[in-house]
């Protein structure tokens, strides 16, 4: 019993000390990926190349000697669409009424939205201007994609797009509702994503350029991040 006891600590000591060997900053000139890796098991995320910027939160879990596995604090980028049937109900034309919410953000006017229906763009409009829709046709599915496009730029970072879920076979009068906050235009998702641990370094997957790319750790006393603190 003794032994097992002795072993059990030593492996509860090893495990520790991989631990304590993970937290710490990592960034590299050569790497847009910049972490942050934390005692209490959570990570901080940016990204920055050219004028590309993402960031995120998690929690990060060692699953082997040599492995991370990294799961952000939001688990999708995607946004939820809300629907409610309507009455006036017209079988030659679909009508709908889009009530769309964009939280600690800017006027709306400063986003634009593209209305895809059967997968086909169908119109690309200022947020401020999307409040009603009428097609004559009938709607097989029905999708938007929201981008940020300042009227006024104060900024040279750029996000990327937002889509939204599908709308699979709406009835013929209905309305719309779109509720997500600005920050989740940067907002990296990370789910179950693997990322591999070196000695003073971490590897992560480009699959884009389908290889590992290394991060080297750096004093703690680095100022890594751009935004977060």
């Amino acid at each position: 019993m003794k032994i097992y006891f002795v072993l059990g600590i030593g492996l509860l000591l090893s495990s520790c000390s991989v631990n304590r060997e993970v937290v710490g900053k990592y960034a590299s000139q050569k790497n847009p990926n910049i972490f942050e890796f934390n005692s209490d098991s959570t990570f901080k995320y940016e990204f920055r190349e050219f004028h590309l910027y993402q960031y995120a939160t998690g929690r990060w879990k060692k699953t082997s000697q040599n492995t991370l596995v990294l799961n952000s604090t939001v688990s999708s980028a995607t946004i939820p669409v809300k629907i409610s049937k309507l009455d006036d109900v017209d079988l030659n034309r679909t009508k709908m009424t889009i009530d769309l919410r964009i939280s600690d953000g800017m006027d709306l006017s400063n986003y634009k939205c593209k209305v895809f229906v059967n997968k086909t763009l169908f119109r690309i409009t200022r947020c401020d201007s999307l409040k009603f829709i009428e097609i004559k046709s009938g709607i097989q599915q029905l999708s938007f994609q929201f981008t940020k496009e300042p009227i006024v730029i104060t900024s040279n970072l750029i996000s990327l797009p937002l889509s939204t879920e599908i709308i699979s076979n709406p009835p013929s009068n209905f309305a719309v509702n779109l509720t997500f906050n600005d920050t989740l235009f940067s907002y990296r998702v990370f789910k179950d994503e693997v990322v591999k641990f070196r000695p003073n370094r971490i590897e992560i997957f480009n699959p884009h350029l389908k290889q590992w790319g290394h991060i080297y750790k750096v004093p703690d006393s680095s100022n890594i991040f751009l935004r977060l603190k």
